[in-house]
């Protein structure tokens, strides 16, 4: 073996020892759960159970079941949630702070997943990416869905954005065309055709569906504190675990349900929150009994 041989398999061995370590190192990690979720780890070969705050590494690949959700959190702020019956795979992850960078590709090859990139980076070659089996959706610090599914017996894919602009392609190079997705607006894109026009989505019905099959709490499980207030025994009901709340507040007085409904995933980013209504002092000459509908 000669110097120059012996060279080049040291550098392989480098390499090689470098991506290693780099696979085991964690760009995220899990911070909610809903029912079961498997990983295939870079270098095994078999699916294991996911826990709430388990590590996210790269080249990860994840699927959900039936009836889960989950949502990791990355290194550089963004979150994106798994709706039930996905398979995501991350194929790239490059985050360096220092030199504004950031490079995410991830493969959705089935399912529903929803992406809130934390912000944009102005680093050469940064991007944010969703890859599907035909798409590909570049976005700059903006929250969107993306979903794959079968139209006429093909492959297809729906990209709607909520907030900023996503450039959609087909995966596919030689199939020409792009187009730019703004807010509230979508395209879908089947195999071997380029994105159709992008348009505004006025289906209200079609929106909370896909919305909820990605809405996830960081608690899905919460205990309602006791009522403050002094009634009699027996005139209230015991607080008790309850998972169609969201985290922070229970329903408030005088709301209506479309208000109720809507604060169910938690996310201030998503809609609106209601503000708080004054409440009147107790009229301590009247014994008064609350009646709570859950």
């Amino acid at each position: 073996m000669n110097n120059k041989t012996a060279f080049f398999i040291t550098v392989g061995v480098i390499l090689l020892a470098v991506s290693s370590a780099n696979a085991e190192q964690p760009i995220g990690s899990v911070i909610a759960l809903k029912n079961e979720m498997r990983v295939v780890h870079p270098g095994e070969k078999n699916l294991t159970l996911v826990k709430k705050g388990d590590a996210v590494l790269f080249q990860d690949s994840y699927e959900t079941g039936p009836g889960s959700r989950a949502k990791f959190l990355f290194a550089d702020d963004s979150l994106v949630t798994l709706g039930e019956k996905t398979k995501l795979a991350i194929t790239e992850n490059i985050y360096d702070p220092k030199k504004n960078q950031r490079s995410t590709v991830l493969n959705l090859v089935s399912g529903t997943a929803r992406a809130l990139v934390g912000k944009a980076f102005t680093g050469s070659g940064s991007k944010f990416e969703v890859h599907t089996p035909t798409a590909v959706a570049a976005a700059r610090g903006t929250y969107f869905l993306v979903w794959v599914f079968e139209q006429e017996g093909k492959l297809a894919t729906g990209i709607w954005s909520s907030e900023g602009q996503v450039t959609v392609a087909n995966i596919d190079g030689t199939v020409l065309g792009a187009v730019q997705v703004g807010n509230n607006q979508f395209t879908m894109v089947v195999a071997d055709t380029p994105p159709t026009a992008s348009a505004v989505m006025t289906d209200a019905g079609m929106i909370q569906a896909l919305l909820s099959k990605v809405d996830l709490p960081d608690n899905p499980k919460e205990i309602i504190p006791p009522v403050l207030t002094d009634p009699k025994e027996g005139d209230l009901p015991d607080a008790g675990e309850r998972t169609d709340l969201p985290p922070t507040a229970g329903k408030p007085d005088g709301a209506g349900e479309d208000e109720y409904k809507d604060g169910g995933s938690g996310e201030t980013h998503e809609l609106p929150s209601t503000p708080p209504i004054d409440q009147q002092p107790e009229t301590p000459k009247t014994n008064v009994i609350l009646e709570f509908d859950f």
